[in-house]
């Protein structure tokens, strides 16, 4: 945000020339140059700065302790003024606005735009926003009819349409996971014997893999046999690496209502499950849901620390290992992020199948990937288009992982 300058105090009157001051004002002084403003600047001078050493050091931003949750464009007062390039402020305008749902305005802006844009590489990235547009609110006869006009503008091949599944693909069961047998009911003794086996066989830092994907059957005393074998699992030290879970959340769901005491077990083993998937938000509004049905004082947050892990469900498979996001992506505070990155070295985030993502969730993925690229790690986002790849370099995402342009 710009910072309120401070009042300019009125010229001083001038005072007399000392014999010193003669002296010097005979000294030639070599013009300075500044540069001109970048983004949220203004130009302060016509010329550069003179070169600073390559030993000079500058104190690093604590980019983690941003956070842009809750944050709408309207909310930052962010000034793009572009004096070099007033076409870069213009992107960054459109990127803001798409962002925001203003998907008629944007297109206004970008017709009109690409009628006084046709060459250079700014352009083409004008071009290319108006072209995902056309894909995203699925009009194939402005999309076909705007790629002839870029091939002739630009002389090279337009981007194709592409038809992509609206979601990502379901991750592949972990290799080596023990499966679930059975319904997750209080007398599948077979399932759960499966699993108490498992626990005792282990030792403290050793890790399971347990999958859920064949679950269909629930009942409250099965799932508090559940939680159970999870807080058994932390009290040993054991890792638990769990798939398959997006079934069986979806049937805890309708059973953890508050006000609805009926089902203890089922609560307690979604709240376990929010747990290790990372969500604190969904946590903390089902502990204080709990703490209401059953009048007791609501479960604490407790921080899993490698010991209890979920394997996100947006990953994608094994043979294209990459954390997959897909759909509007608004408010989004990627859970689950964290712990697919630590086992990970590139880590790599798939946004081809998002269609766009809010100014809000755009700063909550540089709070997460900034942790990521302080620990040494390498950061790739594949297949964002052009809107949603300018918003991320707008914000800085640029700046702590590779945006790489998708196939065209």
């Amino acid at each position: 945000m710009p910072r309120p300058r401070a009042a300019v105090p009125p010229p001083a009157s001038p005072r007399p020339a000392s014999a010193e001051a003669e002296r010097l004002g005979t000294l030639s002084v070599p013009p300075l140059d500044f540069p001109t403003g970048s983004q949220g600047t203004q130009s302060r001078g016509a010329a550069t700065a003179p070169a600073l050493d390559a030993s000079t050091e500058f104190p690093d931003d604590d980019l983690g302790a941003l956070d842009f949750a809750g944050l709408e464009v309207s909310d930052v007062g962010i000034q793009l003024e572009h004096e070099a390039s007033p076409l870069q402020g213009l992107l960054e305008q459109v990127a803001m606005l798409y962002a925001n749902g203003a998907d008629t305005q944007v297109a206004a802006i970008l017709a009109e735009a690409r009628e006084q844009h046709r060459q250079g590489a700014l352009a083409e990235r004008l071009w290319l926003m108006q072209l995902d547009l056309c894909q995203v609110l699925n009009q194939r006869a402005e999309f076909d009819q705007l790629a002839l006009a870029f091939a002739n503008a630009f002389e090279k091949s337009p981007p194709t349409w592409q038809i992509q599944p609206d979601a990502c693909p379901a991750p592949a069961a972990l290799r080596g996971a023990l499966q679930f047998k059975g319904a997750l009911e209080a007398g599948n003794d077979e399932g759960f014997a499966a699993l108490s086996r498992a626990l005792e066989q282990g030792r403290p830092g050793a890790s399971l893999a347990w999958d859920f994907a064949k679950v269909t059957l629930i009942d409250p005393e099965g799932c508090a046999r559940l939680a159970a074998c999870f807080d058994q699992a932390r009290q040993r030290r054991i890792g638990i690496a769990l798939s398959g879970i997006d079934g069986l959340m979806s049937r805890l769901l309708p059973r953890c209502e508050a006000g609805k005491p009926e089902a203890e077990g089922c609560w307690l083993l979604l709240l376990n499950l929010l747990a290790l998937s990372g969500d604190t938000a969904g946590f903390e509004e089902k502990a204080v849901d709990y703490a209401v049905t059953f009048e007791v004082s609501p479960p604490a947050w407790e921080p899993v620390k490698a010991v209890v892990t979920a394997v996100p469900e947006r990953a994608a498979p094994a043979g294209d290992d990459a954390f997959c996001l897909s759909g509007q992506l608004a408010g989004e505070r990627f859970a689950g992020l964290a712990d697919f990155a630590a086992l990970r070295n590139p880590v790599t985030i798939d946004l081809s199948r998002a269609a766009r993502m809010d100014f809000s969730s755009a700063g909550a993925l540089l709070n997460a990937l900034t942790p990521l690229k302080t620990a040494g790690k390498t950061v790739v986002i594949r297949g964002a288009n052009q809107l949603v790849a300018e918003l991320l370099t707008l914000v800085g995402v640029s700046a702590v992982a590779q945006v790489l342009s998708p196939k065209r």
